[in-house]
C-alpha cells in the first residue's frame, strides 16, 4: 500500500542520516531511481509503480541534504540531482513535443519543481561554486536554462508555489556563474552544440515570447532589438538565464555585485560574431539598476556605508580593466553610483583608494624588471588586484586617462565639499610624509596640489568685492590658500610630535600620556589646551 511505501521510505531516510557515507550513497542511489522511475508507466502489469511513493522519496532526500555534514557528499548529491533534473527535463520535452501540450503546464514540470527544495538543501550547506569543471558548468546552465523554460524563476508567478522561487534563489546564491568553458572559440558556437535546448527544438512562437520578454528586461534599444532579433533560441534563453540567476543573486546579497564584471571580461563572449557582449552588458545594466534599487532600501548604517564605499572602490579599480568596453561599463556605472549617492565623491576610503592606485600605476610606469609582460599591481588597503598591461604605449595611455578621471572627480569632490575635502587632502598629505618622500615622485599628491590651488577660493578680504576687482587682483593677495598650508603645517607637526613619543613609549603609555595632558591643560592652562587637543587626534588618526 502507499502509506506502507511512504513509511518504508520514512525509514531509509532516518538509516541514510545516521548511517556513514557507503551506505548513505546507496539510499541515495535507490531514491534517484524511484523518482526516476516514477515517470514512467509500468509495462503491462510487470514492473513496479514507484509513483505512489515518489513525493516521500524527494521528502526523504530532502531531509538527508539537510542533516549531511560531509561537503564532498553533499557535493556528490548535488551532481546527482542535477543529472536527474536535466534528464527529467529531456524526457519531459520529448513528451509534450509528441503530445503537443505546452511543457510548462505538464505534470512533468510539477514533478521538476519538487526537486527544486532538494536542491536549495544542498546548496543552503555548501559554499559559493567557484571555478567549476566543466561538467558541473554545463549541469547548472542546462538547469537555468529548464528553470527558464519552466519558468521556476519568475518573481510572482501564478502557476508555482511561492516556496519554488525562494528556492531557486538559494540555488542563484550558490551557483557558478553561467561562464563560457572554453571549448569553443566563442560562446555562440558553444552554445550552438552543447546547450541542452537546441534552436531546431524551440517553437517559433514560443521563441517569439522569449525574445518579447527578454527586450522587456534589456530595454529595447534599436540596436540591442535588431541583434536579438537575429540569436536562436540557446542564445536567447542563455542570456535570460544569466539575467535571472544574477538578479536573483543580487536580490539576495548586494555584496555578490562585483560578479557581473566576470561576464563582461568572460573571452568567450568578449570573442563572440552574434553581438552577444552587448546583449550580455544590457543584461549587466538591468541588473546594476536593481541593485541601486536595493541598495537604496538599505538602512542608513556603518555596514550599509562600508558595503557603498568597497562597490565605489571595485568601480574606480575597474576603471582600468584591460578591455576598454570593460572600462566604460565601469566609468558608467561608478557615475550612476555616485549620482544615487553622491556623499561617495568625497568619501575618505574613495579617494584614498583613488589616490594610492594613481600612485601604484604611475610608479609601475618605469618598473624596469617587468617591462614587456603584464603583472599584477596590488590596490593598497583593499582586496582589489590590477592586472597592468605589457605593453608600453598601453600603460601610458591607461594612466594618463585614469589621471584624467580623477581629476574630474576630486574637481566634483572639492566643488560639493571644499572644507570636508580639503581636511582629507591634509590628512592624506600629512600621513604620507616621510624621509623617503624627500626623494620619490609621488603623483597623488601633485594631484592634490594641483587642484588644491586651481579651486582655492577666495580668502574673506575678497569674498565681498566686486568681480572686477576680483579679476584683476593676483592670485597671492586673493587665494584662501593660507589655511590649507596653516591646516598642513599644524596636522604634520603634531602627527611628528606623536610619532615620536610613539618611538620612546609603549601605546598604553602614551595613551595615558595625552589623557592625562588633555585634563590638565583644562584645569591649569586653557592655553595648551588647543596643542594637546590636536595631540590627541593625532594619536587617533595615525592609529
Amino acid at each position: 500500500s502507499s502509506s506502507l511505501d511512504n513509511e518504508i521510505v520514512n525509514q531509509m531516510a532516518q538509516i541514510a542520516v545516521n548511517a556513514e557515507l557507503s551506505v548513505q550513497s546507496q539510499v541515495l542511489n535507490q531514491f534517484i531511481r524511484i523518482t526516476a522511475a516514477s515517470r514512467s508507466e509500468p509495462s503491462s502489469g510487470h514492473g513496479l509503480d514507484y509513483r505512489s511513493c515518489s513525493r516521500a522519496v524527494i521528502s526523504a532526500m530532502e531531509s538527508i541534504a539537510k542533516n549531511s555534514n560531509d561537503l564532498s557528499q553533499l557535493k556528490d548529491m548535488l551532481i546527482r540531482l542535477l543529472e536527474l533534473f536535466i534528464s527529467l527535463a529531456l524526457e519531459g520535452k520529448k513528451a509534450s513535443d509528441a503530445s503537443g501540450q505546452i511543457i510548462k503546464a505538464s505534470s512533468l514540470a510539477f514533478d521538476l519543481g519538487l526537486l527544486l527544495p532538494v536542491l536549495a538543501a544542498i546548496a543552503c550547506r555548501l559554499p559559493r561554486i567557484e571555478d567549476p569543471k566543466q561538467r558541473l558548468l554545463k549541469l547548472f546552465r542546462d538547469f537555468w536554462l529548464y528553470c527558464i523554460v519552466m519558468g521556476f524563476a519568475v518573481a510572482g508567478s501564478q502557476i508555482w508555489p511561492a516556496e519554488w522561487l525562494e528556492a531557486v534563489k538559494q540555488i542563484a546564491v550558490k551557483s557558478p556563474l553561467l561562464l563560457s568553458t572554453g571549448s569553443e572559440l566563442y560562446l555562440g558556437r558553444e552554445l550552438k552544440y552543447s546547450s541542452a535546448l537546441r534552436n531546431e527544438a524551440m517553437a517559433p512562437a514560443d521563441l517569439a515570447e522569449l525574445k518579447a520578454n527578454l527586450l522587456r528586461v534589456v530595454g529595447g534599444s534599436p540596436d540591442i532589438t535588431a541583434i536579438i532579433n537575429k540569436l536562436g533560441a540557446a542564445e536567447c534563453t542563455y542570456l535570460m538565464s544569466v539575467y535571472r540567476l544574477e538578479s536573483l543573486r543580487i536580490s539576495a546579497d548586494t555584496k555578490s555585485f562585483p560578479l557581473i564584471f566576470l561576464y563582461l571580461e568572460d573571452k568567450g563572449i568578449l570573442r563572440d560574431k552574434l553581438g552577444m557582449w552587448q546583449c550580455v552588458q544590457a543584461v549587466a545594466d538591468k541588473i546594476f539598476e536593481e541593485f541601486l534599487e536595493k541598495l537604496a532600501l538599505k538602512p542608513k548604517s556603518e555596514e550599509t556605508e562600508e558595503e557603498l564605499e568597497s562597490h565605489a572602490q571595485f568601480l574606480v579599480v575597474q576603471f582600468n580593466n584591460l578591455y576598454k568596453r570593460t572600462q566604460r561599463v565601469a566609468d558608467q556605472y561608478l557615475s550612476a553610483l555616485v549620482g544615487k549617492f553622491p556623499h561617495l565623491l568625497w568619501s575618505g576610503s574613495v579617494l584614498t583608494t583613488l589616490l594610492n592606485l594613481l600612485q601604484a600605476m604611475s610608479h609601475s610606469l618605469s618598473n624596469e624588471a617587468q617591462k614587456h609582460e603584464a603583472f599584477e599591481i596590488s590596490v593598497p588597503n583593499t582586496p582589489h588586484k590590477l592586472l597592468f598591461p605589457e605593453d608600453d604605449a598601453a600603460r601610458e595611455r591607461l594612466v594618463f586617462d585614469f589621471a584624467a578621471r580623477c581629476g574630474d572627480i576630486i574637481e566634483e569632490a572639492v566643488r560639493w565639499a571644499p572644507t570636508h575635502t580639503r581636511s582629507l587632502f591634509q590628512e592624506y598629505l600629512a600621513k604620507k610624509l616621510d624621509a623617503g618622500a624627500l626623494h620619490d615622485t609621488h603623483s597623488s599628491q601633485s594631484l592634490i596640489v594641483e587642484y588644491v590651488v586651481k579651486h582655492a577660493g577666495l580668502n574673506d578680504s575678497f569674498s565681498g568685492q566686486k568681480a572686477a576687482t576680483v579679476q584683476k587682483s593676483p592670485g597671492c593677495l586673493k587665494n584662501d590658500l593660507s589655511g590649507f598650508t596653516a591646516g598642513m603645517s599644524l596636522r604634520s607637526q603634531f602627527l611628528g610630535e606623536v610619532r615620536g613619543m610613539k618611538a620612546v613609549s609603549s601605546e598604553s603609555s602614551l595613551v595615558n600620556t595625552l589623557i592625562a595632558n588633555l585634563k590638565r591643560s583644562t584645569k591649569e592652562n586653557p592655553d595648551q589646551f588647543s596643542a594637546a587637543l590636536f595631540r590627541a587626534t593625532s594619536a587617533l588618526v595615525d592609529a
